[in-house]
């Protein structure tokens, strides 16, 4: 029933529309036909009306040549040239007014002709009298051709004008049997119109006593719901909570690992080049002390020992400057990177790039990008194939930038385990101190490592 309702209503609708549009559409062909009957029935007036000029206007030109024939005034002429710059203005009017009638349209032609011969033969009567005297004046006139002329013009404008008559109330009929069309039909779509929207409103009033059974049932099943989505949604947050809670202690935890892994590797650092390296020296120099109480052929070998002694002591003080740099600021990182490259592999060339100056940064955020750089040219060292690798340390907009960049063979992020797992400890240390960190690789192109750490201004 639901749906047969709605359907007869979607149905009733449609055929208001249909009925309204109809109604319009009928209406606005009425009403064109309407005004266009109208409208030439004012264009009859108008026709007439310029025809009574064209005759009054040949009329005050005869006169004027006349007159100016007769007695040789001036002022005639006055009143000729006024006529004769006027008549043809009024000659076209009603040649545009009476363009779409086939009979007009020949005798606007004939009216023309008719027209300018009379006013050529006034001028030339102006002309006669001018230059032999109002006799010559008085002979031209007294010839009739004038007369003659007029009559010509005039047979024709009297054919149009009874033409005119004619159409005239034939087309005023026209316009009052339109417009008496145009109201009854309006008239009848309007009741049919109406009919169709009681139709509607009753069958709307039935939708909406149905409409408001269901809302009504809706309305408790959406009460019952939302008790439901309201405890769900409790649980939900509370869940949510312990997860945050136990994201903030991961992160703690994880912080706190790296703070004492650091803490260890710079203590491991300095027992190194405090304990064993100066353990070291003093045997290095208790072996050149032994070199100058040996002969030759032992303190040869006392000194071949000597030197690889020194070399143990380098490379151990090389390690502990990587285990424990010394960064208090912008200069200081620098000294470090420089010390960093210095510990690279000598088959492999590596370069550092960075300005003689920059900004002070924080002595903990210098120790994270350190430890990114070192990091990064491990994993480089190790595992890349690298024949070159440069480290870029510079100062793009408001940002500190530090690159690490190799031509080794390249390799996809977390593709092996100690880059993936390198990766993922320079994210980290990364996240730490607020910088965007980026790994670009491809197949043979090698990586490229990228810190950019946002500078306070």
């Amino acid at each position: 029933m639901k749906f047969g309702v709605q359907r007869m209503l979607a149905v009733g609708f449609a055929a208001a529309v249909v009925a309204v549009g109809f109604v319009a559409l009928s209406t606005n062909r009425h009403y064109r036909e309407e005004q266009q009957n109208f409208a030439w029935s004012a264009q009859t007036e108008e026709v007439l009306a310029e025809l009574d000029a064209i005759i009054l206007g040949c009329s005050m030109s005869q006169s004027a040549a006349r007159g100016f024939a007769i007695t040789g005034r001036q002022t005639y002429l006055t009143s000729y040239l006024e006529a004769a710059t006027r008549l043809p203005g009024r000659i076209g009017r009603v040649r545009e007014l009476t363009n779409s009638h086939p009979l007009h349209r020949r005798r606007i032609g004939e009216l023309d002709r008719s027209i300018s011969a009379l006013l050529d033969y006034h001028r030339q009567t102006v002309q006669i009298t001018r230059e032999q005297g109002t006799a010559a004046g008085r002979e031209r006139i007294n010839s009739g051709r004038g007369l003659q002329l007029m009559q010509e013009a005039r047979e024709v404008i009297d054919a149009m004008v009874l033409e005119e008559q004619r159409l005239k109330p034939v087309r005023w009929r026209a316009a009052e049997l339109g417009a008496t069309q145009a109201h009854a039909t309006a008239i009848g779509l309007v009741a049919v119109i109406l009919a169709l929207l009681t139709v509607c409103f009753v069958l709307v009033r039935h939708l909406l006593a149905t409409r408001r059974l269901r809302e009504e049932a809706l309305r408790r099943f959406a009460t019952t719901l939302d008790e439901r989505v309201r405890e769900r949604t409790a649980q939900l947050e509370t869940a949510d909570a312990e997860l945050r809670r136990a994201a903030a202690e991961q992160k703690r935890i994880e912080a706190e690992v790296l703070r004492v892994s650091d803490y260890e590797q710079q203590r491991l650092g300095h027992d190194l080049h405090d304990g064993i390296g100066q353990q070291l020296t003093a045997i290095e120099l208790m072996l050149y002390q032994l070199a100058t109480d040996c002969g030759a052929t032992a303190r040869q070998q006392v000194e071949r020992i000597g030197q690889n002694l020194r070399g143990a002591i380098r490379e151990l003080r090389a390690l502990a400057r990587g285990l424990a740099p010394f960064i208090v600021d912008a200069g200081g990182l620098q000294t470090a990177l420089s010390g960093l490259v210095d510990l690279a592999s000598p088959s492999v060339r590596c370069r550092l790039t960075c300005p003689q100056s920059l900004p002070p940064i924080d002595p903990k955020a210098a120790m994270q990008l350190y430890r990114i750089a070192q990091e990064a040219l491990n994993n480089a060292l190790k595992h890349s194939g690298a024949t070159a690798i440069e480290i870029r340390l510079v100062l793009v907009g408001g940002d500190l930038q530090l690159e690490i960049a190799d031509n080794g063979r390249g390799c996809v992020e977390a593709s092996t385990p100690g880059p993936g797992l390198g990766l993922q400890i320079m994210r980290y240390r990364a996240g730490l101190i607020g910088a965007r960190f980026t790994f670009t690789s491809r197949a043979g192109e090698g990586v490229t490592i990228d810190c950019s750490l946002p500078l306070s201004s």
